[in-house]
């Protein structure tokens, strides 16, 4: 319907079903989590507890083939195949349908003011995950090196010193005031107790003057109700995001130590290079799905074998540390 029945009304061929960030196989994560061990760049693991590498298994050919299907048939903006920018093409009204960001959905994020600014008579509405050939449907969890964490080196000369001024910036008074200024100077509540900025996180404001709203946001990026920002429906996406993503997390691998993983630190630039340039060569129409078996057989020849003989070793040992340690230690 976004595609073919004119939904803008201006006579022109010239909207789509899905848009999202180009070059970006997060962007097509509702076909994805569809088949079970499939990823686009992670090492997944069955219940039997084989590692293999997401981006070779059968289920990503079935997705990488669905996804182009829909590309060919002009269903996914053109140049999603490119580095482009999804949020000024949301602006534009040229796509109904995105997956992105459970932060989106805050008045005050920049995409929806950006949006809202340009289709005033619009509402952006967040859904829930597709099912797909597996009938599971699954956010994308994040990973546990993700881009917000805490960690004391074992160099530290006081590590429980560090860890006490870290837990105080974390505490939720001192959250919210590095995070979103003064109440009554920088932000206010509207008669709903909803958040409204004053001076906005993100304005040229807060830069040009040196306030310091957001700081240190990458180190504690709060999606609980300290993050005063998110609407009560925001919080209720991000804790529906988190309990519908357990099983697909089940099945990803976290490495404990990504660096002793010697064979993957050899040979992953190759082979994410090659994954890169293949996988969405079929989804641009530049490759052709029918020579997947070449593309696992030039995996391999760059080291794919080897690291997978490595990853199976190291996810046993683990495991059996992990259980050791639960063993001694309990869930807590």
């Amino acid at each position: 319907a976004f595609t073919e029945d004119d939904p803008d009304g201006n006579g022109q061929n010239d909207t789509y079903g899905l848009g999202g960030d180009g070059y970006d196989f997060r962007s097509f994560w509702p076909w994805i989590q569809s088949y079970d061990q499939t990823h686009y760049s992670r090492f997944c693991v069955d219940d039997n507890g084989v590692v293999t590498y997401g981006p070779a298994n059968e289920g990503t050919k079935n997705w990488v083939s669905d996804v182009a299907d829909l590309y060919a048939k002009g269903y996914i903006t053109p140049n999603i195949t490119q580095d482009t920018d999804r949020d000024e093409q949301m602006a534009n009204g040229g796509f109904g349908v995105t997956y992105s960001w459970c932060a989106w959905n805050n008045p005050d994020s920049a995409p929806m003011m950006s949006f809202y600014a340009s289709n005033p008579d619009a509402k952006w509405v967040p859904i829930d995950m597709v099912k797909g050939s597996n009938g599971n449907p699954q956010e994308d969890p994040a990973t546990s090196a993700a881009w917000a964490y805490f960690a004391i080196t074992n160099t530290a000369s006081d590590p429980e010193r560090l860890y006490a001024t870290w837990d105080d910036m974390c505490d939720s008074d001192n959250y919210i005031a590095r995070r979103f200024g003064i109440e009554g100077t920088d932000y206010k509540y509207d008669e709903n107790g909803q958040y409204v900025a004053i001076v906005g996180p993100d304005s040229e404001e807060n830069t040009s003057k040196n306030i310091g709203l957001k700081l240190f946001d990458n180190l504690m990026n709060r999606k609980d109700e300290c993050n005063i920002s998110n609407t009560p429906e925001t919080t209720a996406l991000f804790n529906k995001s988190g309990e519908n993503s357990r099983y697909a997390a089940a099945h990803l691998v976290e490495w404990k130590d990504p660096a002793s993983f010697e064979s993957w630190t050899e040979c992953s630039a190759d082979i994410e290079a090659e994954k890169d340039q293949y996988l969405w060569g079929v989804i641009a129409g530049q490759e052709s799905i029918d020579d997947w078996d070449n593309y696992v057989a030039t995996l391999n020849s760059l080291g794919l074998e080897d690291v997978l003989a490595e990853a199976n070793e190291d996810y046993a040992t683990l495991s059996a540390q992990m259980e050791e340690y639960l063993a001694a230690h309990g869930e807590a």
